[in-house]
C-alpha cells in the first residue's frame, strides 16, 4: 500500500502532511517553500496557520511525471479558498491571506518533470537572432508592402513561408479562403404619401429585395401572438435586453416572418445601436460611438481602413440559425417625427422598401505544416503554434505603406525559428505540433475562424492554442502578456515558470481589454480549446507608421521566442 500510495500523484490536506509516510515528499519541497520543524516557510518568514493558508504543487521527487498537491491552513478563510486550488496551475505556490492572495511564485522549471534541461545553450542556440531579424527585414520590405491580402506583396509573403516550411523538412499545407466584406448599395424606405425618405440601416443578415405596401406598428408592450401580419410589414419599436439583444432581436424576427410579414422595421434611437454594431456595420456606415472612435483614433495616427475596420467589427455577429428571407431594416428615429407620431396614433402608413448589398472579394489563405510526434498514442494529440502574417497594405492617399513589423512580422519569424528549432528536436518529441500562418486577421480572425472550420486534423485532437501577436516591440519594463491566462490560468502557469531564468517579467493581466477577439486565439477559445495570446509590445504604435523595423527590439524579440520555445518544447515532449 505504502507503494502505491507513494507512487501515485496525490493531494494532502488538512494536517494529512504530517503522516510520517510523507516525510520524504515533505522534505524535497522546491525553493523558496521551505519545510522546517514542521512550519512551512516563504521567503523566509514562517506560515501563520491561523491567518494564512499555503497552496503548492510541484513534481513528485520519487516517481517521474507525478505530482504533489499540499493545501496547509485551517482558517475558515483559508478554507474558503480551497475550491480555487486548481485554478492556480502547476510548479507554482500561492500562499492566502485571509482568503485572499498575497504572494504567489513559480517553482524552476529545472525541477520540471522532463529530463532535459531546457534552459540549456544547446536549446538556446537553435534560436538564432540574427535570423528573427531576417525574417522580419523581408517581411517589412517595401517589395511587400504592408502584406494586404489580395496585393503581389502579399503573395510574396507567402512563397515566403512555404519555402521557409520546405527548408526545414516541412511539407507546407495551403489552405486558401476568401474575404468577403459587404456594403450597402441600395438602401430605401421611402412613405408612399410624403414621398419622404426615412433613414434606414439595413440588417447585415437580410434578404435583397423589394416591397411595397401597408405596415403595422407593434410596440414594446404588444405581443406578437395569435396576430397575422400577412401580406403586411411590420414596424416594431423593442425594448433591447442588454444582455442578449442579438438573440431577442433573432427571436422577433423569427417570429414576425413566421407570421407572414413582409418587411421589418426595427425603430431605434441612433445611440441606442452601438450594441447592435456587429449587425450592422459596413465600410459606408459605422453606428454613432463605433464611429466616432475610429475618428478619433485615425487623428490620433492610426491608419483606418474602413473596410478592414467594418469587417474586423461585423466578424462579431453571430449568423442566425434560421433563414431571413425578407429585409429587416433598423431606423434611427426621433419621437418628435411626424410619421413617427402618426404611426403611434394607429395610422397605417405604407412604405416602399428596396434593399441590395454589394461585396468586396479577396483571396487569402492560411498555410501551414505538422510536425508529429513519436509516441504511438500522443501523437495524436496537436498543440497548434500560430500567428497572422497579414496586415493594413498601403495608404493610397498618402503614398506611404504600413510595414507591421511588430504586427505581426515579429510572430511570424519567431514562429519560423521555434519550428526550425522543434524540428532540430523532432525525435524528441511525443505529442504533434501543427505550424499555422494566419491569413485575414485583421479583418475579423478570418483565417484562424476558417481553419477550425475546416482543421488540419480531427478538431478533437487539437489540445492547446497558442498565439504570437506583436512580440517584438518593448515597454519600459521589457515584459511579456500571456493574453488568457486569467481564462486558462494552467497555460500561462506553463510559460510563467521560465521567466526569471529568462530575466523577462510578466505584464499585467489586461484580459479584459485584450482577450475577447483580441487575435487568431480567440476562435479557438470559443470552441472549448485552452489558448493563449502572447503579447510584448506598445499598444499605441501598433496601425501606426511607428510600427517599423527601427521600433523592433531584437533582444527582446529573441527572450520572448525562446520562452514560447520551451513552453511548446515541454508540452510535447511531457509524458502522458
Amino acid at each position: 500500500m505504502e507503494e502505491k500510495i507513494l507512487g501515485s500523484s496525490f493531494m494532502l490536506l488538512g494536517e494529512s502532511w504530517k503522516n510520517p509516510l510523507f516525510s520524504k515528499l515533505i522534505s524535497k519541497i522546491p525553493s523558496p517553500v521551505v519545510f522546517k520543524d514542521e512550519n512551512f516557510i516563504v521567503d523566509g518568514e514562517k506560515v501563520d496557520e491561523a491567518e494564512e493558508s499555503l497552496l503548492l504543487t510541484y513534481p513528485h521527487p520519487l516517481r517521474h511525471g507525478k505530482w504533489v498537491t499540499i493545501y496547509f491552513g485551517q482558517s475558515a478563510e483559508g478554507l474558503s479558498r480551497a475550491r480555487y486550488i486548481f485554478f492556480y496551475g502547476w510548479d507554482s505556490y500561492v500562499l492566502f491571506k485571509k482568503g485572499r492572495p498575497e504572494k504567489r511564485g513559480s517553482f524552476s522549471p529545472l525541477r520540471s518533470f522532463t529530463s532535459h534541461d531546457f534552459l540549456s545553450q544547446d536549446h538556446f542556440s537553435k534560436i538564432e537572432p540574427q535570423k528573427l531579424k531576417d525574417h522580419v527585414s523581408f517581411l517589412v520590405s517595401p517589395e511587400l508592402a504592408g502584406r494586404l491580402p489580395g496585393t503581389s506583396g502579399y503573395g510574396k509573403a507567402q512563397n515566403y513561408l512555404t519555402k521557409k516550411l520546405e527548408e526545414m523538412g516541412i511539407s507546407p499545407i495551403v489552405q486558401p479562403f476568401n474575404i468577403t466584406v459587404r456594403d450597402i448599395e441600395r438602401s430605401d424606405v421611402i412613405s408612399r404619401k410624403s414621398k419622404r425618405e426615412v433613414k434606414a440601416i439595413p440588417l447585415s443578415f437580410s434578404k435583397e429585395g423589394q416591397w411595397s405596401g401597408p405596415f403595422l406598428f407593434l410596440g414594446p408592450s404588444q405581443k406578437e401572438n395569435g396576430r397575422d401580419f400577412s401580406g403586411k410589414g411590420v414596424i416594431i419599436d423593442p425594448d433591447f435586453p442588454k444582455d442578449r439583444s442579438d438573440e431577442f432581436l433573432m427571436e422577433k424576427i423569427r417570429e414576425l416572418q413566421s407570421k407572414g410579414a413582409k418587411a421589418i422595421l426595427i425603430l431605434s434611437k441612433e445611440e441606442d445601436l452601438d450594441s447592435l454594431a456587429p449587425y450592422m456595420t459596413y465600410p459606408s456606415y459605422f453606428p454613432p460611438k463605433p464611429e466616432e472612435r475610429l475618428r478619433n483614433r485615425e487623428e490620433e495616427g492610426y491608419y483606418i481602413q474602413r473596410s478592414i475596420e467594418a469587417s474586423k467589427v461585423s466578424s462579431r455577429a453571430k449568423a442566425p440559425d434560421f433563414p431571413i428571407r425578407i429585409p429587416v431594416f433598423f431606423v434611427p428615429y426621433s419621437p418628435k417625427e411626424e410619421w413617427v407620431k402618426a404611426l403611434r396614433e394607429g395610422e397605417e402608413i405604407h412604405f416602399e422598401v428596396s434593399l441590395r448589398f454589394k461585396e468586396i472579394h479577396l483571396k487569402d489563405m492560411n498555410i501551414g505544416g505538422i510536425i508529429y510526434g513519436n509516441d504511438p498514442g500522443l501523437k495524436e494529440e496537436f498543440l497548434v503554434l500560430g500567428g497572422h502574417y497579414d496586415h493594413l497594405g498601403k495608404d493610397e492617399k498618402k503614398g506611404v505603406y504600413y510595414s507591421g513589423a511588430d504586427d505581426n512580422a515579429s510572430g511570424v519569424a519567431a514562429l519560423l525559428e521555434i519550428g526550425h528549432a522543434l524540428m532540430e528536436r523532432k525525435k524528441d518529441l511525443q505529442r504533434s505540433l501543427i505550424l499555422l500562418f494566419s491569413g485575414g486577421e485583421e479583418w475579423g480572425l478570418k483565417g484562424s475562424e476558417h481553419f477550425l472550420q475546416n482543421p488540419f486534423v480531427p478538431l478533437p485532437h487539437i489540445k492547446t492554442m497558442l498565439s504570437l501577436d506583436a512580440i517584438g516591440g518593448s515597454t519600459k519594463e521589457k515584459e511579456v502578456f500571456f493574453i488568457g491566462g486569467t481564462f486558462h490560468p494552467s497555460l500561462a502557469e506553463r510559460s510563467r515558470r521560465f521567466l526569471k531564468s529568462l530575466g523577462m517579467k510578466e505584464g499585467r493581466d489586461i484580459d479584459r481589454y485584450a482577450f475577447t477577439f483580441g487575435s487568431d486565439h480567440y476562435p479557438f477559445h470559443q470552441r472549448g480549446i485552452p489558448s493563449l495570446n502572447y503579447f510584448a509590445s506598445d499598444y499605441k504604435k501598433l496601425h501606426t507608421l511607428r510600427d517599423n523595423l527601427e521600433a523592433i527590439d531584437f533582444d527582446h524579440l529573441g527572450k520572448v521566442t525562446r520562452l514560447i520555445y520551451l513552453t511548446a518544447y515541454e508540452y510535447l515532449t511531457e509524458p502522458p
